[in-house]
């Protein structure tokens, strides 16, 4: 096995496993989602955390926003909640309405009702994975500066532009 090939299975390997992160993520969100119950809540403010992001994303270096959250259950117990994951800036207003889930056993495990809320963690562990399952699948063939250009990915030769 050279080197390329053994690069390439590391690169499977770890795309596997967050792709199976992912999937575990996925499967916690269904399972939140099966007994979770829906209200409305309140953005009261943001948690602010410095040095948890890194500073080519944008908005402060290296901070991230994460929403504080209040709302009522039902039984008229009010709930306030830090929302599990953070941005770069304060994508809501101060006393913005928001969709919360919450499960009722726990509803300072609350979540924000948007697609990033509940299927973040699952949309990045998995995103990376198969980023990583495809640079394993084309690291054998190499990225175009080393030899054996002639060889693609699916076995094809020629088009190295040296041809006569």
């Amino acid at each position: 096995m050279n080197a390329r090939q053994l690069f390439g299975n590391f690169f499977k390997l770890i795309g596997g496993a967050l792709i199976l992160v992912g999937a575990i993520q996925a499967l916690g969100t269904l399972f939140f989602m099966q007994q979770a119950r829906e209200v409305q809540g309140t953005v009261t403010g943001y948690e602010r955390v410095e040095g948890a992001a890194p500073p080519f994303i944008g908005g402060d270096a290296g901070v991230l926003y994460y929403p504080v959250v209040r709302f009522d259950t039902p039984a008229g117990r009010r709930v306030e909640f830090t929302a599990p994951s953070g941005r770069n800036s304060r994508v809501y207003d101060i006393d913005e309405q928001v969709r919360v889930y919450y499960d009722p056993d726990e509803p300072e495990t609350g979540r924000l009702g948007s697609a990033w809320g509940l299927w973040g963690s699952t949309i990045v562990f998995a995103g990376l994975g198969a980023v990583f399952v495809v640079i394993g699948f084309l690291a054998p063939y190499g990225f175009g500066h080393g030899r054996n250009r002639d060889v693609g990915p699916f076995g094809l030769t020629g088009g190295n532009g040296h041809d006569a």
